[in-house]
């Protein structure tokens, strides 16, 4: 999994300033999923949502109680070809 350059800040766990964003492919007050540059990235925790999204200059805020950024491997395991 190769990610380009981008930021990623989060201030106190209640916002978090991303960048390098290409993509918002869902949201809810649960969680925010994204693409930072062709890399799924999963945001997930409570009262979450979108304060700022601008996909020209790629940024991507999100204000809530964060508990979880997860990069996604969009890679399947040798197991889940062989169990398709």
């Amino acid at each position: 999994m190769e990610i380009k350059n981008h930021t990623l800040i989060c201030e106190n766990r209640q916002k978090l300033h991303l960048t390098g964003v290409t993509k918002v492919l869902s949201s809810s007050k649960t969680e925010v999923e994204c693409t930072i540059f062709d890399v799924a990235t999963l945001i997930k925790g409570k009262d979450l949502h979108i304060e700022k999204l601008d996909l020209q200059s790629t940024t991507l805020e999100v204000v809530g109680e964060i508990d979880m950024i997860k990069y996604e491997n969009n890679k399947k395991s040798f197991w889940k070809k062989v169990f398709k």
